[in-house]
This record gives structure tokens, C-alpha cells and sequence, in this order.
């Protein structure tokens, strides 16, 4: 179980590497800040992508 949150982990790093060479804020609680509001973000669109998914045909999400 652990070590498939270390793969998960593993993999949302080498996805903030890939698409964001440079953080566009500076100084350390602005860049703590802004990732953490990405990692939110990111959830909750997963959340909803799973929600979406599960969701019987007949039923409308939206």
C-alpha cells in the first residue's frame, strides 16, 4: 500500500517537472502557497473526473 502512494508521489513530481520548469512566484511561503492551491486543484479535478465516471448513465452529474 505504501508503495504505491510512493509510485502516485513519484509520478505528480516528475508531472511538476515536466510542465513547470520554474515556479511564476518567489520567496518560500509564496511558492508553499501555490503549490499547495495546485495539489487542491489537481484533487479536486480528479475527484470530480472519478465522480463523473461512477455516476450510473441515466443520472445527470451536472
Amino acid at each position: 500500500m505504501l508503495y504505491g502512494r510512493r509510485n502516485a508521489t513519484e509520478s505528480w513530481h516528475a508531472e511538476l517537472r515536466r510542465t513547470r520548469s520554474r515556479l511564476p512566484v518567489s520567496g518560500m511561503a509564496m511558492q508553499s502557497f501555490y503549490l499547495c492551491c495546485l495539489v487542491i486543484t489537481q484533487n479536486a479535478r480528479s475527484i470530480e473526473r472519478l465522480r463523473r465516471s461512477s455516476a450510473p448513465p441515466e443520472v445527470d452529474v451536472a
